[in-house]
């Protein structure tokens, strides 16, 4: 759904209050043509995902990582407003429902039942804003300084959703 990327840009702004560096700022945005520009990381920013790839490991940007996602859980739990600006799942159950835990329960039918009560779980209980998508390749590093990039999949539901993602 390209509307998604409207869903990206409520993100920014609600991120945008917590942290004002660490995330790209909307420069445009066209609801018709369904366009979204924001600023870019630094230029010489590297992703994370292929410093890890070539052996270099900071254990500190694994562990600030996993500290701002739960800042952004905490502070966004149990708010109306960013409840209400992120209730739509669509694009989270798009892009994160149906390509794993659906494609999971289709080629493991005797998982089927467990698998589709955790999507139950994943969709009812709903406390913070979840971002959908922590992972190191949407993660920039420039001496030290993280910047984190695609926010699609972000929606109000259960933060575990994020842990479980991040983690694996």
């Amino acid at each position: 759904d390209r509307k998604r990327i409207f869903n990206e840009k409520n993100c920014l702004g609600t991120l945008a209050q917590f942290f004002p560096v660490l995330f790209p700022e909307v420069v445009l945005e066209d609801r018709t043509d369904f366009i979204l520009v924001t600023t870019a990381q630094p230029r010489e920013a590297v992703v994370w995902e292929d410093e890890l790839m070539g052996g270099k490991i900071d254990l500190q940007i694994a562990s600030y990582c996993g500290e701002l996602l739960a800042t952004i859980h905490n502070q966004t739990a149990d708010d109306r407003e960013v409840k209400a600006l992120f209730k739509d799942t669509k694009a989270f159950e798009q892009l994160r429902i149906e390509p794993f835990y659906a494609r999971i329960a289709q080629v493991f039918p005797d998982l089927k039942k467990p698998i589709e009560a955790q999507v139950r779980q994943l969709l009812k209980n709903r406390h913070t804003l979840v971002l959908g998508d922590l992972r190191p390749r949407n993660v920039w590093v420039n001496s030290g300084q993280i910047f984190l990039v695609d926010f699609v999949a972000a929606h109000y539901g259960n933060p575990a959703f994020d842990l479980a993602f991040y983690a694996s």
